[in-house]
């Protein structure tokens, strides 16, 4: 597969991974499945439900709500949702790692401004130590309240997988 991509990638200049992929993958599965069963089948995934994914309307909602959040908040929310990071290795992430990620000019913005230090954690608590993954959840939980979402960490991740934000 990497093969492939290497390939691919020299010929139309475009950076592709497979993590892409398999993002394109999982939203065509999403779109083209009628039910959780189908759903499964296509993906191969034993666990996933369409309840698991928001839905575009949900995503837009989710958005509205996070331009009023603080940036913190608002980067927490936006760099699982658009790169599908475990919460504790979003939580984990320190200046040093943004350009090894892949994300909008305006998150990489945002993140640059959180850490000032490269060995910083880029989400930390008042305290200058790494946010503890009970508060990102309370974080997570109350915007989705605002956005009058049942909304999760695995939530975001799974609708990364899918394709991410509109």
């Amino acid at each position: 597969v990497e093969q492939i991509l290497a390939a691919v990638a020299k010929k139309v200049s475009v950076k592709v991974t497979a993590r892409d992929l398999r993002k394109a993958y999982l939203a065509a599965a999403v779109q083209k499945a009628a039910t959780d069963e189908q759903l499964k089948e296509l993906t191969g995934l034993k666990s996933i439900t369409k309840e698991q994914v928001l839905s575009e309307n949900e995503q837009i909602r989710l958005l509205k709500v996070l331009k009023k959040q603080p940036v913190r908040d608002k980067s927490l929310v936006k760099v699982v949702l658009e790169t599908g990071l475990a919460l504790n290795e979003t939580l984990a992430l320190q200046r040093k790692d943004i350009s090894q990620l892949t994300l909008s000019t305006q998150l990489e913005t945002l993140l640059r401004k959180l850490a000032t230090t490269p060995e910083e954690y880029i989400f930390s608590s008042r305290q200058s130590t790494q946010l503890t993954t009970r508060r990102a959840e309370q974080i997570i939980s109350r915007i989705g309240r605002k956005a009058k979402l049942e909304l999760t960490s695995h939530k975001l991740r799974t609708t990364a997988v899918r394709g991410g934000a509109p």
